[in-house]
């Protein structure tokens, strides 16, 4: 398995100069053949794949390489061999994005040892597309994100949660799934305060808005938005589900991706200071307002406000 310990173990056991080589472990796999680090410690892949899907490799982003077809020199239980391939790799020195490049990029090559049907142009193109989104802006806080994969991890049915969640990106509520919408807000204030945009207190008759209200301490050896979403990644075995998590924790954590993991709350006080609020009774200002006037947010402490019983498994 290529994961961050095998990454370590190669670092670590690296000769001092490697002149252009790679220092590799051989995989031997269908596509990929070996696994290597360079003189910069850069983790690499190496496939053999047949031209067709070679000639279809997408552009290089500016932490992640796609090369195809180049001689390569790897160094493998003290011998040398020199051959063809073509490589996916990451550049980069933070921990975080190589953890990431590792685990997001292996799980697809172990998915196409097991299944013959998966179309391995289109998976590297995703695969790019998901790094290429880790180059815009962040869109959410790093308590935003935290409250919403918390939400997920503590469901019974992480797959139904993930298929509802940013169901658009204009969706005003993080989770939709109609006659039911539940907007996720996290603090770690003393008091149960919140930051909500007026509009999410006005919605159609016929449906149920929902707040769950999340409170939570930083803790330094807490859980961080990636370790919650690794927890939930591990749970999914639904392809289109496990692509749908992928596609908004990217495009989410954006290029502040090393925030999103280094920042850490605390799980057990997060669990018993979950609560669920109707939003009809959330105090809120008026609603009458003038039609020119909009994109109105406020501040609100809801410590005082009854909660409800709703329960995510009614979604």
């Amino acid at each position: 398995m290529i994961n961050l310990d095998l990454y370590k173990k190669l670092k670590n056991s690296k000769p001092k100069t490697l002149n252009g080589k790679y220092f590799t472990e051989k995989i031997d796999f269908n596509f990929l053949k070996y696994f290597g680090i360079d003189q910069d410690n850069n983790p690499t892949f190496f496939f053999e794949l047949e031209e067709e899907i070679v000639n279809h490799f997408p552009i290089s982003l500016q932490n992640i390489r796609f090369i195809k077809n180049n001689e390569y020199i790897l160094q493998n239980n003290n011998k040398e061999i020199t051959e063809t391939f073509s490589i996916i790799k990451c550049v980069s020195e933070s921990p975080s994005l190589i953890e990431l490049f590792l685990e997001t990029l292996f799980s697809r090559i172990q998915e196409w040892e097991k299944n013959k049907q998966v179309n391995i142009n289109e998976d590297i193109e995703s695969f790019q597309k998901l790094f290429e989104k880790l180059q815009l802006t962040s869109i959410k806080t790093v308590k935003g994100l935290w409250g919403e994969l918390f939400t997920i991890k503590n469901s019974k049915n992480i797959n139904r949660l993930i298929e509802y969640w940013h169901v658009k990106k204009t969706q005003l509520f993080d989770f939709y799934a109609p006659p039911n919408i539940v907007e996720v807000k996290t603090t770690t204030e003393q008091k149960r305060i919140h930051y909500l945009k007026l509009e999410q207190c006005i919605f159609e008759k016929n449906m149920n808005g929902y707040l769950h209200s999340v409170m939570t301490i930083e803790k330094y050896d807490g859980l961080s938005c990636y370790d919650l979403y690794q927890s939930i990644n591990q749970k999914v075995y639904n392809r289109q589900i496990k692509e749908k998590l992928e596609k908004v924790y990217f495009e989410t954590i954006g290029s502040n991706f090393e925030k999103f993991d280094e920042d850490k709350f605390c799980l057990k006080t997060a669990e018993e200071n979950s609560l669920f609020f109707d939003l009809n009774l959330i105090p809120s200002p008026s609603k009458q307002i003038p039609k020119e006037v909009d994109q109105v947010k406020f501040r609100v402490d809801i410590s005082n406000t009854p909660q409800c019983d709703f329960d995510l498994e009614n979604i």
